[in-house]
């Protein structure tokens, strides 16, 4: 009963997932795939971020999810009080089960960042994200009721299923918008709203079938307040909604400000995490300079708990900022971030 018990967790969990987009507990650290009007929002003028994440090792359907994101600033020049363009590519790759069932995305996102004060360092982006998937799938390492013959499992048997495809593509459009408040040092807020999936593609791996990939809405927030000296709270969470699946992740986490090195800004971050009704994450990392280490580990508490002795999934991530021009700007009343 134990086994049939476990097996039925591992039936419906991945009936969730895949009816889930790709996420990742440190949302922040990908923020192309947050939204498209993240794409040239930070504090500096180039960003590549790198993201990695292993869940539900412990079992036979571990999912392995891969990012990589380039974004920065155009037009700075041009355009007027603080305004830009922010543009960006992202490629995701995610893997699991015994059918290698595979997704890569490759992403196109571009935004408009307006400031919408001369006094006060409040800025709007709005963004578009044009994608392409790929979608594939391994049968060989399936097994069929048809090549039992009766004693044992006989992999030389037909499987008798007629297979369609073995692939698709489709083309994927999104947008969002986002509000930044960033006092730099003092004190950092951004709220944001985004929609994926708009134009519905279909996802079928059969000639004359048709799924709908579900629309997926997302509304985050990011935050930073100096608590005392050296020390930061960084609370945020994210809600999205695809289909009737829905997801709530939020927490918080304190940054320790070190001593300089080199002129280098050096600091430490300690957080807990939770995700409804699936996982607590611990969350710790570093920062030096303009080099960002994220880590994170989920601690399943699902009933899911029960096939991975409470072991859901290790990520780690990595944000480096590049800056053309130095950073320190005498008596500037509204800092470009």
């Amino acid at each position: 009963m134990r086994k049939i018990y476990i097996i039925w967790l591992l039936i419906t969990s991945v009936s969730f997932v895949y009816g889930q987009d790709i996420h990742f507990s440190q949302y922040y650290l990908q923020p192309q795939l947050l939204s498209p009007s993240n794409v040239g929002v930070f504090d500096g003028d180039h960003r590549v971020a790198v993201i990695h994440r292993n869940q539900w090792s412990a079992v036979p359907v571990s999912y392995n999810t891969f990012s990589i994101g380039y974004d920065g600033k155009f037009l700075k020049d041009e355009l007027n009080n603080g305004d830009h363009v922010g543009a960006g590519l992202s490629i995701f790759s995610d893997k699991a089960g015994d059918s290698k069932f595979s997704n890569l995305q490759f992403d196109f996102n571009t935004a408009y960042v307006k400031s919408v004060s001369t006094t006060e360092p409040h800025f709007i982006s709005v963004g578009l994200k044009v994608g392409y998937v790929s979608r594939s799938i391994n049968y060989n390492d399936l097994r069929f009721d048809n090549q039992f013959n009766g004693e044992f499992y006989d992999p030389n048997l037909a499987t008798n299923e007629n297979f369609a495809k073995s692939s698709i593509g489709y083309l994927d459009l999104g947008t969002g918008v986002s509000w930044l408040y960033n006092k730099l040092d003092k004190m950092q807020f951004e709220v944001g709203l985004s929609f994926h999936h708009l134009n519905a593609p279909n996802v079928s791996f059969m000639n004359n079938g048709e799924i709908k990939l579900d629309r997926n809405v997302k509304f985050f927030t990011n935050s930073k307040f100096k608590a005392y000296k050296n020390i930061d709270v960084l609370p945020g969470f994210q809600m999205q909604k695809q289909g009737e699946y829905f997801e709530f992740v939020s927490g918080t986490s304190v940054r320790y400000g070190l001593e300089d090195y080199f002129g280098r800004k050096t600091a430490v971050t300690l957080g807990s995490w939770y995700r409804s009704d699936d996982a607590v994450i611990i969350k710790t990392g570093f920062q030096y300079d303009d080099i960002v280490l994220g880590i994170a580990y989920d601690v399943n508490v699902s009933p899911f708990k029960k096939a991975t002795n409470s072991r859901g999934a290790f990520e780690m991530g990595l944000i480096y900022i590049i800056r053309e021009v130095p950073t320190l700007i005498p008596n500037k009343s509204c800092p470009i971030y």
